[in-house]
């Protein structure tokens, strides 16, 4: 019964953390950061990836283990928003797969290139150097 009630929850939250939910406010949100100083114009949010530690699996241990942390993690990858609210929210991923994989996975560079086409305005977000340097990420130089 814990796991129905689990898998109905996991399936309203994950519907309900995307970005399309928040299509029209993107260039306002876009608006704010420009006002408080970011350095590229129209950067909408904050895009990152987060690993969370768990037992070792029993299957598919291989896929889970992290051999940067030296243990068995799942990833998360989360867009941020100037409200301080969760925009985007994917996973979880293999703990051994690399940010810019789960950016593939969740298939955000599309969506954020068709919303931008809907909304005819230019947007991106700021992310980590993990993050392909494109016309959708704006990256901070390695170092910087």
């Amino acid at each position: 019964m814990y796991n129905v009630a689990l898998d109905q929850f996991f399936l309203h939250v994950a519907s309900a953390m995307r970005l399309e939910i928040w299509e029209e406010h993107l260039p306002a949100f876009a608006r704010v950061l420009r006002e408080r100083g970011c350095p590229e114009g129209h950067c909408f949010g904050f895009i990152d990836g987060t690993m969370f530690t768990i037992c070792r699996p029993t299957a598919g241990q291989e896929a889970m283990y992290n051999g940067r942390k030296r243990q068995h993690k799942v990833k998360y990858q989360c867009v941020v928003l100037p409200t301080f609210l969760i925009g985007d929210w994917f996973g979880p991923a293999a703990g051994r797969a690399h940010d810019s994989q789960v950016l593939a996975y969740s298939n955000l560079v599309a969506r954020l290139q068709g919303m931008r086409g809907r909304l005819d305005v230019e947007l991106c977000m700021y992310g980590d150097p993990a993050y392909p340097y494109t016309t959708c990420f704006y990256v901070r130089p390695k170092g910087g």
